[in-house]
């Protein structure tokens, strides 16, 4: 949508965390883009130093978006890196990007405090990117929206985390892109069901669109399943 023609946007090529330690700005939204997490170096941005300085940057109400492909880790890489945002971050809440047993993709959301979804005013944020050309069918509704959300993920105590002195990601990352063993398929579905699923409802505070009555976290995510269970039973 023509992005760098918007006399708002300032491009800095260079590495985004060296940025951030050379910088006093801060920010109501940054997002980490996905990155191999096997190549090398990449596990460093995974760690609790890189998102206490993410931290650092936010304004008051700032949220933090961290994308993860679930195809490019396991459960264990995946419950470190999760652990590892929530140690920081003192909400992190958890978001489906794409929801396929293949290629699932899912984003951590990191906040001071719950955050609020005006569904009142949501609509017409949809229809603004609708018509800039946003053909995502998850963007074509506020229930659709809501039901990306998969729930709260608190850090579970002594749990191993990811640090610049323990890059745990650096070599685990390795191993599981040689086993083959990331969350797919089978893989996703069990996880699923034993946590995802369960993840708890608190960390955003959702308010109902006109005409569109609220769906309950249990809902949401026995849709989820549906989706991810129907597109592996086409797999066949």
């Amino acid at each position: 949508n023509h992005l760098l023609a918007d006399p708002r946007a300032e491009v800095h090529v260079d590495d985004a965390r060296h940025w951030l330690l050379a910088s006093d700005e801060r920010f109501d939204v940054i997002v980490s883009d996905l990155f191999v997490p096997w190549q090398s170096q990449a596990g460093y941005l995974y760690t609790t130093d890189h998102y206490r300085l993410v931290r650092r940057h936010l304004g008051p109400d700032g949220i933090f978006c961290q994308w993860l492909a679930l195809n490019q880790v396991g459960r264990t890489e995946f419950e470190i890196i999760a652990n590892s945002f929530a140690s920081v971050f003192p909400v992190t809440t958890l978001w489906w990007g794409r929801l396929t047993p293949q290629q699932g993709m899912v984003m951590f959301v990191g906040s001071e405090q719950a955050v609020t979804l005006d569904g009142a005013s949501l609509p017409k944020r949809l229809e603004r990117l609708r018509a800039s050309g946003q053909t995502d069918p998850y963007l074509q509704s506020v229930t659709y929206l809501y039901r990306l959300y998969a729930g709260r993920w608190q850090a579970q105590p002594d749990a191993p985390l990811n640090s610049d002195e323990h890059p745990r990601i650096e070599f685990l990352s390795p191993m599981t892109y040689r086993n083959r063993r990331f969350l797919t398929y089978h893989s996703l579905m069990t996880y699923f069901d034993k946590v995802l699923s369960r993840l708890p409802a608190e960390g955003v505070n959702f308010t109902a669109a006109p005409d569109a009555p609220l769906e309950d976290l249990a809902t949401r995510h026995a849709l989820q399943r549906q989706v991810l269970q129907r597109q592996m039973q086409s797999k066949r």
